[in-house]
């Protein structure tokens, strides 16, 4: 390779170097961008690598039909959301700091030999538009304390967007990434990056769409 630059005449020097800097961009880009991974049952799910990550971040989306407070009531309801979030044992609300942010607590069961998760998530609820609501999280691992024999998540971020189609639809989409701690190698997290949102995303797609949301259940 070397020896093929130093024969290239310095006329086609900046030319050879633009068209390198071009190629290394659009191998960024393309490591950048979004790849479907799964489309079933109205359930996509795409992934994508992030920098400073050894876990890919996923992105999942669905159509439900259902208003956007029925998926946002759904949301805030602790003690049912365990029923549809994939392989989550239990759920709670630890505080409710206001009507539009509360700290929340879930435990992942995971297969053995792998051991338990557990993660202390804060949803920050927002309502950019009549017909938009966000719901972002962030990690607050050391609210309460960490528990013997479960690995606490120390690291995640992502967001929940609901947009109302105006057809009696709500499009649902959840875009995260985290990082699972302990041994767990990164290759074997990966391995189930697309399997955990797509079924969460379709068991609240059937949670909803089956399940009468009073609104007057939902916490104000």
């Amino acid at each position: 390779m070397l020896t093929y630059f130093l024969g290239v005449p310095k006329r086609h020097w900046a030319v050879l170097l633009c068209v390198l800097g071009t190629l290394a961009m659009c191998e960024e880009t393309t490591a950048q961008s979004w790849k479907l991974n799964k489309s079933s049952n109205g359930v996509d799910v795409f992934t994508r690598s992030k920098e400073g990550w050894g876990i890919k971040e996923f992105k999942a989306v669905v159509k439900i039909r259902a208003s956007i407070d029925q998926v946002l009531a759904t949301m805030k309801d602790a003690e049912n959301r365990s029923k549809w979030m994939h392989n989550t044992e239990d759920t709670k609300d630890l505080k409710v700091a206001s009507p539009n942010k509360i700290y929340t607590y879930s435990r992942l069961d995971a297969p053995w030999p792998v051991s338990d998760r557990d993660n202390i998530t804060v949803f920050t609820i927002k309502r950019p538009a009549a017909n938009l609501a966000v719901i972002e999280m962030t990690n607050e691992a050391d609210f309460i304390p960490e528990k013997s024999g479960i690995v606490r998540v120390k690291r995640m971020e992502g967001e929940w967007r609901f947009k109302d189609l105006g057809n009696g639809y709500v499009e649902v989409e959840q875009q995260a990434v985290g990082d699972p701690g302990g041994s767990l190698p990164d290759w074997l997290a990966n391995s189930a990056i697309v399997d955990s949102p797509y079924n969460t995303m379709l068991n609240l797609k059937y949670f909803v769409e089956s399940k009468n949301v009073h609104l007057s259940n939902w916490k104000k």
